[in-house]
This record gives structure tokens, sequence and C-alpha cells, in this order.
């Protein structure tokens, strides 16, 4: 793990009982293997906007420099680039674009420790696995932002990635519940959240980064009305 990443953030993607623990959370003892599929993308998502996210830079912290959003974005296309060469080679040219895939993969293991892991858990040599990481590289691209400000996002677009998925597995658009509990006597009542989608979405980041369920209501919010607009 990048050493800048926070202390109880875990390996990417879920174990058994993460994936049991979601179901839990859906009122179901197993999730279809298809929307499993869906969640593993999603966490390796989270993972790699997570290494794109800005960072507050620690004492102990060895890596030389923050890259920029553009070189961000450079060296996840390079990365889908050597992909995408690597599939399209001949028969002779496969072993020299498969070195220069590991090539891209190492150079930019100081900025997404995660490219560098897929290694581990992707076949190099199966077409569909080396696409499938060229399309992750392009996606988490194609969402760092542009603009001069540079906000956290990984959580958001994760988010995004499950609504899709809560809706396959349930049936059910993802929404938001309020209700007013009893705060202490000088704070009268307060607003809680709560629901399936919100009960789903903690379920399913739990695993990943614990410390990201604080404050996780406001994405949800903002994500459910990107939705309800773009409908």
């Amino acid at each position: 793990m990048p050493p800048n990443w926070d202390d109880d953030i875990r390996e990417q993607g879920y174990r058994e009982t993460d994936l049991a623990s979601i179901a839990e959370s859906l009122g179901d003892s197993t999730l279809p293997g298809e929307q499993v599929e869906r969640l593993q993308k999603a966490a390796l998502v989270y993972h790699l906007m997570y290494a794109t996210d800005a960072k507050t830079k620690k004492d102990d912290d060895p890596t030389p420099f923050r890259p920029g959003r553009s070189q961000k974005r450079e060296a996840l296309m390079c990365v889908a680039e050597a992909a995408r060469r690597l599939n399209s080679a001949s028969a002779h040219e496969v072993e020299r674009h498969r070195k220069g895939l590991n090539q891209a993969l190492d150079v930019r293991a100081l900025w997404f420790t995660d490219l560098d892991k897929q290694r581990a858990n992707l076949d190099l040599s199966d077409p569909a696995d080396v696409e499938r990481l060229a399309q992750i590289a392009e996606s988490v691209a194609d969402q760092i932002p542009k603009t001069s400000h540079e906000p956290k996002l990984a959580r958001k677009v994760f988010i995004r990635e499950l609504v899709p998925i809560f809706k396959s597995i349930t049936d059910q658009r993802a929404g938001r519940r309020v209700r007013q509990r009893e705060a202490s006597h000088s704070e009268g009542f307060q607003s809680e959240e709560y629901g399936p989608f919100r009960d789903f979405v903690c379920a399913a980041l739990k695993p990943l980064n614990p410390s990201a369920l604080t404050g996780v209501e406001t994405d949800i919010k903002t994500v459910i009305k990107e939705f309800k607009t773009n409908r």
C-alpha cells in the first residue's frame, strides 16, 4: 500500500466474509455472481480513485513529490494504452508488449500502487483481464477533475458505481430516508439518515476503508441528486 494511505485502509477487493455482509445489508444470504463481479470492479475503482485524491503530506512520507492532475491522468492512460497494445500485438510481439505493460505498471507504482498490484489479481496472458485493466484505468483517468480545485472524489465515484448495482439486486431505485431523533435537551432533534441504500453503501465501503464511513451521507445525497437530475 502507498505509505500515504490511511492506516486502516484494507487490501483491495472483497473477501467472502465481506460479500456476505453486503448481502446481509440487503436482507439476502448471497449475491448474484454478476453483481459480485461489478462490486469487485467498483472496489478497484475506489482504490485507484483514492490514490488520485489530494492528500495531506505527512512528515514521514517518503514520496518525493505529488503528481499533478495531468500527470495522474497521463499515468493511467499510459497503462491503458500499453494494455491495448498488448492485446493487439502479433504473436511474435506479445512478449515485448507484455514487458511494456509491466514496465508501465512498475514506473507508476510510486503513484498508483494498486495498478502494480493488479499483476497479482489479473492474468496478463488473458486478453479479457488485460482489457479489464485498460477500461478501469481509463475510467479513473476520465474522472480526475480538470478544474483548478482537486477534491476528494473516491467515495463519491464509488457510490455512483453502487447505484446501478443496488437497482439490479433489489429492483429499487437508490434513495434517501431521513428521520428525526431526539438529541440532548439543548439540541432538540437531529436529522438521521437511514434506509436500504445507505446500509448497502456502508456495507460495501467499510471493508475498503472504514474511516470513509464518516460523513458518507453527504456524498450519498449528492449522488442521488445527480441521478435524479439525469433521469
